[in-house]
């Protein structure tokens, strides 16, 4: 099963979980060399490069542990916290990085604030800040992405689907901009298992996944069906000078995951009916 896609400059990467192995793929799309193989990696979920150092990335289902690796696959370094962080990351510079924070047990239970982000020095191998007070159910930050660019952080607020920018310099929140008026609101609900045993479930009926192009940021919305894996399409837009949305185009149907933006190519994460990796390029009329 593939997990995670990443890219570097030159590269591609491709993160199969169960197998815990990494292929690597030229930009033109011609296989590097013999995949690196490690089993310690099957238990790990996200993959990402690090742009400024080209190591490799890795952060555990459970959000407890990150493992640093060279291009070689040699393990570098572990990185351990002490609470519950989000599977999705990215780099500040070669480091510090920013992870989603999620809230401490019951997981937010209560509807209490909480700060959306950490950044983490790599060297003291610590948290240095949290930031972005907010109050989501926890279940509704597993899906959440972002991008750094141009010392700010772009993120999506999964309950009112407001994009969210905020300032690196100050960690403040500079504008909050709403793009969808009438849509399925994502939510957690409760399942009860047995008697006094219950789980959390969210149903994520629109998620964004955030790509940089030609100095700007731009962002695709995922459409859902039942709020789980089914994607029923794809709606991109662009952020204008940080203060406004403007939408580009849509294309209907189930291409899988959308997973990296190389290269004016998006590619896809597939699983099914068999394990594959779609590259699209999406014509955007101009804009």
């Amino acid at each position: 099963k593939i997990s995670s896609v990443s890219c570097d400059k030159n590269n591609i990467f491709v993160f199969s979980q169960n197998k815990g192995e990494i292929d690597s793929f030229s930009i033109l799309g011609k296989e590097n060399k013999n995949p690196i193989i490690n089993n310690n990696l099957r238990n790990y979920l996200t993959m990402k490069v690090n742009k400024f150092t080209h190591n490799l990335f890795f952060i555990k289902n459970d959000g407890f542990i990150l493992k640093e690796f060279n291009r070689n696959g040699r393990l570098i370094t572990d990185y351990r916290f002490l609470n519950q962080k989000g599977v999705y990351f990215d780099f500040v510079d070669k480091n510090k990085l920013i992870l989603i924070n999620l809230p401490e047990p019951p997981y937010n239970k209560n509807g209490k604030k909480y700060k959306n982000f950490c950044l983490y020095d790599l060297k003291q191998k610590r948290i240095i800040k949290k930031f972005g007070i907010t109050n989501r159910p926890y279940g509704l930050n597993d899906k959440q992405d972002f991008i750094i660019f141009n010392k700010k952080l772009y993120s999506v607020d999964l309950q009112n689907m407001n994009i969210l920018i905020y300032d690196l310099n100050t960690f403040n929140l500079i504008n909050k901009i709403a793009f969808l008026k009438n849509y399925r609101k994502n939510k957690v609900i409760r399942k009860k298992i047995s008697e006094g045993f219950w789980v959390s479930e969210a149903l994520i009926f629109n998620r964004v996944k955030f790509y940089k192009k030609d100095k700007e940021i731009y962002f695709v919305l995922i459409q859902s069906k039942d709020g789980k894996e089914e994607i029923e399409k794809l709606l991109f837009y662009k952020i204008v000078k940080d203060v406004k949305i403007h939408y580009l185009t849509e294309i209907k149907g189930d291409f899988g995951e959308p997973a990296a933006y190389c290269k004016d190519i998006f590619l896809f994460i597939k699983n099914k009916p068999k394990f594959n990796i779609l590259g699209l390029k999406i014509d955007f009329g101009g804009n």
